[in-house]
């Protein structure tokens, strides 16, 4: 046997050394999952478990599986799954804020239409006395 390794091995070497210094120099995502962490809470403030429920429960799921790779020590996916979770979080926000509005407007819209029956020529009229009806 020589002293000198096979251009294969230095190769399988090479690439090895490679592979474990790419694991090693993604740092772990705590940013990304604290900023999920964060979009979450706002989400939860704004109402979206009444008006965005699938949004924000996609986004809880997204962030506890983040979580999870972190604990293993998969940094790229639970940097995905946490930037995945907070764009999920800010839609449930988002929507939650929008269905907020429909229900302020149709409600100022309701009030204006009473005000308007009331303050029309004539008032407001009580409703008809019905008597009823014998065979």
């Amino acid at each position: 046997m020589s002293s000198r390794s096979s251009p294969r091995r230095r190769g399988v070497a090479v690439a090895l050394l490679t592979a474990l210094g790419a694991c090693a120099s993604t740092p772990p995502p705590t940013d990304a999952v604290a900023a999920a962490d964060l979009a979450l809470q706002q989400a939860e403030t704004a109402q979206a478990a009444t008006y965005a429920a699938g949004d924000l429960l996609r986004a809880r799921e997204q962030l506890d599986n983040a979580k999870a790779e972190m604990r293993s020590k998969n940094y790229a996916d639970a940097r995905r799954l946490a930037e995945q979770s907070a764009a999920d979080a800010q839609l449930a926000i988002a929507k939650s804020r929008a269905a907020i509005a429909q229900v302020a407007a149709k409600a100022a819209q309701d009030s204006a239409s009473a005000l308007q029956q009331q303050t029309a020529p004539g008032g407001a009229k009580p409703p008809a006395a019905t008597t009823p009806v014998r065979p």
